[in-house]
């Protein structure tokens, strides 16, 4: 309870739901809308892949069944609030370009062979800005979508604190296709500790300190240590890119803070192993480096 709220003064649904009150937050998913349960299942099978754990489940589609039965129930819902968004055209122009892209790609059938996966991103991207139309529901579908991506986050932590906190070339890696590569993984967890750390600093005030921390440690932290026990040079600048701009846009700029920043860095430099300090002293100049740089060139022409 926040302070200067006595009990006489019981606080309202919205304040406990932005408390992230457990009671609060069942009796709203509850009363949850089904193309919102259906948006936040198809989190869970696209992200975790449960499937792969349960492998009986291999051959049933169920990203696409999520997908179909979703917009089945925004259909028998009833009329939409959905606005239009700047982001449609950018969304649409995407398409078109990925679209003539494959017509005109060095090989059309290799292209066109994975058209499923770009149209079922146009569809989300339409049925999330359909269906997350109110603070409740985009409340609900943030807590779903941290959740799913703490699943990711504390195996990756796990897995690091089993090797002894030790460098491992092979990093480590997320859940489904989307993340088995390490550097992907690092990048989707620096995405994540941005997102954790703005949505928690945003709800401050409005739980207690030790929710809060609790909560930071849980959501943030695991997310920073996945990105570190990755091994990805690429994730692991992203990562300090997102700390800094957090820093300036959301701290005050005080002796304090400075001193604590700078021991931040000197902690956390101090931490990597030295195999990642080493592989950060030859960026630019090992064979990974070249082959990127022949790629982007190869892109570009």
């Amino acid at each position: 309870m926040p302070p200067g709220r006595s009990a006489a003064h019981p606080q309202s649904l919205d304040q406990r739901l932005l408390a992230l009150d457990l009671r609060a937050l069942w009796h709203a998913t509850r009363a949850a809308r089904w193309s919102l349960w259906f948006l936040c299942i198809y989190l869970m099978v696209e992200y975790v892949r449960i499937q792969q754990t349960l492998t009986f489940l291999e051959p049933v589609p169920l990203g696409q069944l999520t997908i179909i039965a979703c917009f089945a129930a925004t259909l028998m819902e009833g009329p939409s609030r959905r606005k239009t968004y700047a982001m449609d055209l950018i969304v649409g122009a995407f398409f078109v370009w990925v679209v003539v892209s494959g017509f005109l790609a060095i090989d059309p059938g290799l292209a066109w062979g994975a058209w499923e996966t770009v149209a079922s991103w146009v569809l989300m991207y339409y049925l999330v800005t359909r269906v997350v139309v109110t603070p409740h529901r985009l409340l609900l579908f943030w807590l779903a979508f941290f959740l799913v991506h703490l699943k990711m986050s504390q195996a990756g932590a796990l897995n690091f604190a089993a090797r002894g906190f030790t460098f491992a070339d092979y990093g480590v890696m997320g859940g489904g296709v989307w993340f088995s590569n390490s550097g992907e993984f690092a990048m989707e967890m620096a995405v994540i500790v941005a997102m954790t750390l703005c949505f928690l600093l945003a709800l401050r005030g409005r739980m207690s300190k030790r929710r809060l921390y609790f909560l930071i440690a849980l959501l943030t932290g695991t997310a920073l240590i996945s990105n570190i026990a990755s091994s990805s040079r690429g994730g692991q600048l992203a990562l300090a890119v997102v700390l800094a701009l957090l820093y300036v846009l959301r701290v005050k700029v005080r002796p304090r803070t400075v001193a604590i920043a700078v021991a931040t860095v000197v902690i956390g430099w101090t931490l990597l192993p030295d195999e990642q300090k080493a592989r950060f002293q030859t960026m630019g100049e090992d064979e990974t480096s070249q082959l990127r740089l022949v790629a982007w060139e190869e892109a570009w022409r």
